[in-house]
């Protein structure tokens, strides 16, 4: 299962949340609460969050956002306390997107048009697991590291290095003639 944009934030907000004592939503200028909001909006930047996106989903303004974003490092550089807060978030938020994504035994990257399965067909689900344990590992880097909203930009930058290795392929195999 793969969590969607807005279930990411609310895992994250609820990261945050517990993390830091606060509740994201509420509207308030309190020091802890705009420390929270700030680490949340870092997260997700880094992430590669839309910043229309957090806005919507925090209901503040593009103004405000770009306000946190410019003051969360050198709020993280001076106060080591919600310095070592934002870390664990994050590491958080990355087992808890990964886990999602990693311990779904139906889910499978790619092969929905490709194979006709049930959900609950198991076998059919270790017939596909087993086809692509070879790249499990390419598939899983690939997911981990792209950008929310990058996607086709990813895409393009495979179909590329595809293209240059199918070339080479060629290459090689017109030189053994």
């Amino acid at each position: 299962m793969i969590l969607s944009k807005e279930l990411k934030m609310e895992a994250l907000s609820q990261i945050i949340d517990r993390e830091f004592g606060v509740v994201l939503h509420k509207f308030t200028k309190k020091q802890e609460y705009v420390d929270a909001r700030k680490v949340f909006c870092k997260i997700l930047n880094e992430t590669g969050f839309n910043p229309h996106d957090v806005c919507d989903f925090m209901r503040r303004t593009l103004t405000v956002h770009n306000y946190y974003m410019k003051d969360v490092d050198s709020l993280l550089k001076y106060n080591p306390s919600i310095n070592e807060k934002y870390l664990k978030c994050k590491e958080l938020f990355f087992i808890t997107v990964r886990g999602v994504n990693q311990d779904e035994p139906e889910y499978v990257i790619g092969t929905r048009n490709k194979v006709n399965y049930s959900v609950w067909d198991t076998e059919s689900i270790n017939k596909v697991e087993d086809k692509y344990d070879r790249i499990k590992n390419i598939i899983q880097l690939i997911d981990f590291n792209t950008p929310v909203g990058q996607e086709d930009y990813v895409f393009e930058k495979l179909v590329h290095v595809f293209e240059n290795l199918s070339d080479d392929g060629e290459k090689i195999r017109q030189r053994k003639r």
